[in-house]
This record gives C-alpha cells, sequence and structure tokens, in this order.
C-alpha cells in the first residue's frame, strides 16, 4: 500500500507541476518545461529519503556497480534506438538529454528507489514484479491524465512493466541506483531522437527480454545469501 500511495503521490506532483507552471520554452532550452515538472516530482522521492534517513543506504550511497556486465546489454538495447541515426540540432539534442537525464533520476529514485526499498519485506521476486507493475500502472495514469491514444497507451504499459521489473531485478545485483538513471535517460534519449520509432517487432523483443531478465536474476541460484550486503566490499 505504502508503494503504490508514493507512486500516486509522485504522480500528483508531476500532474499538478505540469498543469500548474507558465509554459517554459526559452529557444536556448526547448525542453525547459519538462524539465522542471520531472524534477519537481523528484522532490518526492527525495523528502522520503531524508525522512527515513536512507541517505547511507549501499543503493544511494555507491557510485560504482556491484556487477557492471549485466549493465552491458541494457547499454547495447538503448544504443540500438539510435541505429537509424540521431535527428535535431545541437541545441535540442542538449535540451533533452538534460529533460532525459531529469527523467532517469526522478523515475529511478521512485521507482527503482524509494518503491524498491520499501517492498524490500517481501520475497525479491515479488519485489520486483510489484516494482514493475507499479512502474507500468503510472505511465498508464500519466497516458490517460494526458490524453495519449489507447493502443499507445497499452503498449507503453506493458514495455515500461516490462523494463521496471528488470531494472528491478538489475538493482538487486548492481546495488546502485545511479548506473540505471543514466541507463534510463540513455534509453529515453536515444528513443526520442531517433528518426522514428523502433519496429514493434522490436520493442517486443525487448520487452520480452526484460521480463525474462527479471526472472532469471531473481532466481534463488542468482540472488545474494540472505543476510549478505552485497556492497560491503564497494566504495562510496
Amino acid at each position: 500500500m505504502q508503494a503504490a500511495l508514493l507512486t500516486l503521490a509522485w504522480h500528483a506532483v508531476l500532474f499538478a507541476a505540469a498543469f500548474g507552471l507558465p509554459p517554459l520554452a526559452p529557444g536556448w532550452f526547448p525542453d525547459l518545461g519538462a524539465t522542471v515538472v520531472n524534477l519537481a516530482a523528484l522532490l518526492v522521492p527525495l523528502a522520503v529519503v531524508a525522512r527515513s534517513g536512507w541517505w547511507r543506504r549501499p543503493w544511494l550511497r555507491s557510485l560504482r556497480p556491484r556487477r557492471p556486465l549485466l549493465l552491458v546489454p541494457v547499454g547495447l538495447v538503448a544504443l540500438s534506438y539510435a541505429l537509424p541515426g540521431i535527428q535535431g540540432s545541437t541545441t535540442s539534442l542538449l535540451s533533452a538529454a538534460a529533460l532525459f537525464l531529469a527523467v532517469g533520476l526522478s523515475e529511478e529514485l521512485l521507482s527503482r528507489g524509494v518503491v524498491q526499498q520499501v517492498l524490500h519485506p517481501i520475497r525479491p521476486r515479488t519485489r520486483v514484479l510489484w516494482v514493475g507493475v507499479l512502474f507500468g500502472l503510472g505511465h498508464a495514469l500519466s497516458a490517460a491524465v494526458f490524453g495519449r491514444p489507447l493502443d499507445d497507451t497499452v503498449a507503453q504499459v506493458v514495455s515500461t512493466t516490462a523494463f521496471g521489473a528488470g531494472f528491478a531485478a538489475l538493482r538487486l545485483h548492481v546495488v546502485s541506483v545511479w548506473p540505471l538513471v543514466l541507463l534510463h535517460a540513455l534509453d529515453d534519449w536515444c528513443q526520442v531522437t531517433s528518426p522514428g520509432a523502433a519496429p514493434w517487432q522490436w520493442q517486443l523483443a525487448v520487452a520480452v527480454g526484460f521480463a525474462v531478465a527479471a526472472w532469471w536474476l531473481t532466481r534463488p541460484a542468482a540472488l545474494p545469501a540472505p543476510g549478505a550486503d552485497p556492497s560491503a566490499t564497494m566504495g562510496r
């Protein structure tokens, strides 16, 4: 229940900022308005972290991923969206980079950060599933509020649920949330700045891949031993 309420609170701030702030789109930063909206929503997970005293938790304290090779396939998937090329002026590309870094920070600190931490008492596979489901349902809520077409909404919910579960499973192994922030931003940036949407077959394959990875990484044999601190040998 707490995880769902946190997700709703994040979206409430997002929507309030989106509809309450004046338009912000200067020529030197065309995505300024959307960036500010996502940074406003970022205040929700930051407030939870501050109130709960989680600043010293390994997923926030650690900068280096514990098992970096697990992140390579995710990076390659993100870059695959840029294979047809990248379009846009230098200004628009930099503006989009700033926007999606804000999106990555806000969504990862919420979903793979505080929501996953709140769900910590339940079993890893169930925890990962719920993180993915809440992430996907959050995108359904956003789509409804912003009036996106139904077919696009369904496809986005499926893909973001699988994406969310895959990233949640990765966080169990890499520990640090910061590489996930960067990969999330890279994935969004490559998709939006490419000349067109990736073929639906590739998008479906990616969703299936994330779902399979979530299942594989949460096998009992793949998880750290109960009570073990996977970040014990990591630097700050």
